[in-house]
């Protein structure tokens, strides 16, 4: 799995609608498109996800635009990428299916690798909201020596 742009352009643009509510509470898509050099026709497919998903709500009219639904500590960012259609998973098969992902219908030898692995991934991206994000309260998940060993051996 690798996080595509629907999922980092949701937060990204979600943090400008958080720096908003400090000043105004809509904010036009062309200012986030402009700001952070975003297709406006691409914002717009991500903030009707966004919207059906109750994270934003939206302002018709001249001065119109957008805001967050709700108050940016109740929105998690599982939550955003998921609702722009991001998959978080990592498992080959389809994890609301009583099967596996062999031909047999079993589950395969590393079944539960990638489903623990995508447990660790979602609990993590829940575990932090968007004002945390925001505010730059993401804890920091040590470095693993296998991990530091990798970056010296190909330096």
């Amino acid at each position: 799995m690798q996080l595509g742009t629907k999922g980092r352009y949701a937060v990204i643009a979600l943090l400008r609608l958080c720096d908003a509510l400090k000043h105004q509470h809509v904010v036009p898509l062309s200012y986030i498109a402009e700001a952070e050099d975003i297709s406006i026709t691409y914002l717009e497919q991500l903030f009707t996800k966004l919207r059906k998903a109750n994270i934003v709500s939206s302002v018709r009219g001249q001065s119109g635009g957008y805001a967050l639904a709700r108050a940016p500590s109740f929105i998690n960012l599982a939550e955003i990428i998921t609702a722009v259609d991001e998959n978080l998973f990592f498992t080959k098969c389809n994890p609301a299916s009583a099967n596996g992902c062999t031909k047999t219908g079993a589950l395969c030898k590393t079944h539960r690798l990638w489903e623990g692995l995508t447990n660790h991934v979602v609990g993590f991206l829940s575990s932090i909201n968007l004002y945390d994000l925001a505010e730059g309260k993401v804890p920091l998940v040590p470095e693993t020596d296998w991990l530091k060993h990798k970056k010296v051996a190909n330096v």
